[in-house]
């Protein structure tokens, strides 16, 4: 849903390289049940981490900041753990870079209003 990047002064923030997804339901087996519940009923389930994308561009020090449900916590963490960044650059060096990503899942079909009333509220 989004990404929020807290780069030091002077540092260009971290650029995704690479984010792949699961095939099929985009969840693992452990929130396959509840992803069902919310497709069934058209609704959405969230997290939101954060993590610092470190010196070679991976995911580090990753936290479940808030979920709709605390199952898909662990689910999102899968997803970025095999994601890659270029890292944040200062002077030519790569850098650590705080950051903040929110995930969603459910509806694909999410109207203007829906999705501004979800990114208000969380």
């Amino acid at each position: 849903m989004r990404a929020q990047f807290f780069p030091p002064e002077q540092t260009a923030r971290p650029v995704f390289l690479n984010t792949r997804y699961p095939v099929g339901a985009g969840v693992g087996l452990a929130a396959i049940d509840e992803a069902q519940i919310v497709a069934a009923v058209g609704s959405t389930a969230w997290a939101t981490l954060s993590f610092e994308v470190d010196e070679q561009g991976i995911p580090a020090h990753i936290n479940v900041d808030r979920a709709s449900l605390e199952l898909w916590g662990p689910q999102a963490i899968a997803l970025i753990s095999e994601w890659t960044f270029t890292p944040g650059m200062r002077n030519g060096m790569p850098v650590s870079v705080p950051c903040k990503l929110e995930f969603l899942w459910g509806r694909r079909d999410l109207q203007p209003q829906t999705l501004a009333r979800w990114l208000s509220v969380n």
